[in-house]
């Protein structure tokens, strides 16, 4: 993985800056450890940026791919995969020299306490975050990890309809999805996915997951109101590191 800067953002601040830029490349370093490549080349660019969302409370970053593709070979039919995904599976870059992913930072996290007076983020790299800070390195980890497919494309009224990915067909993401029964999401009519977002009663069925959460479906959050950008995400028991040495 490689990051591009957007400018003007808080990359360039003098005092933050440099703390923020060496956070996010060793994020990117985590990542590229963890990611092989299918074809000689490929690479997942990231473009970063900061920027104020005080109107929007206490959001710290949103993070998205920047296109999706479908049918091209060795994907699942009529499924959207996003384009970092898309290249890896395909084995060619399909989007030329375009980022492939997008993330962006509230900035106004150091200077203002927006959660239970929690304020700023931690810029260290050693894991050792303290009470009243943000891991910023944990966070653009969680982030990038939208972009190379955990996303959904399934909106409140369970059409497949929640973004502009381009088609009305369920994401890589939304394939792995079932209730507890074994059903797939994708096989239930548009009002009973709807009610399965906010039933508790949903679970993602893929091997590796079920693997390492010992031999159990990881549940997925499906509170009993839709939280559009917080449903279906995976609740399991976390595999954090806690000190410098698990992270190196």
């Amino acid at each position: 993985m490689r990051k591009v800067r957007r400018a003007p953002d808080g990359f360039n601040d003098a005092l933050l800056g440099p703390q923020r830029k060496a956070a996010f490349e060793y994020a990117l370093g985590l990542w590229s450890q963890r990611l092989p490549a299918s074809y000689v080349g490929e690479t997942i660019v990231v473009a970063a940026g900061t920027r104020s969302y005080l109107a929007a409370g206490a959001l710290l970053a949103v993070a998205q791919s920047t296109s999706f593709f479908e049918n091209f070979h060795g994907a699942m039919p009529e499924t959207l995969y996003s384009v970092a995904l898309a290249n890896h599976l395909a084995k060619q870059d399909l989007n030329a020299s375009q980022p492939e992913i997008t993330v962006t930072v509230n900035e106004d996290i150091d200077t203002a306490a927006l959660i239970f007076g929690v304020c700023g983020f931690y810029y260290q790299t050693d894991g050792q975050t303290g009470s009243d800070k943000y891991d910023i390195v944990s966070l653009i980890m969680h982030e990038i990890a939208h972009g190379p497919g955990f996303t959904s494309n399934i909106a409140a009224d369970g059409s497949y309809s929640r973004t502009t990915l381009g088609t009305a067909n369920p994401t890589i993401w939304d394939r792995f999805l079932e209730i507890g029964n074994g059903t797939d999401l994708a096989a239930l009519t548009r009002g009973q996915r709807a009610q399965a977002l906010v039933g508790g009663d949903l679970f993602w069925r893929g091997s590796r997951a079920i693997r390492n959460n010992g031999s159990q479906r990881p549940e997925i959050f499906a509170p009993p109101m839709h939280i559009q950008g917080r449903a279906r995400r995976i609740s399991m028991k976390a595999r954090t590191p806690t000190n410098s040495s698990a992270r190196s």
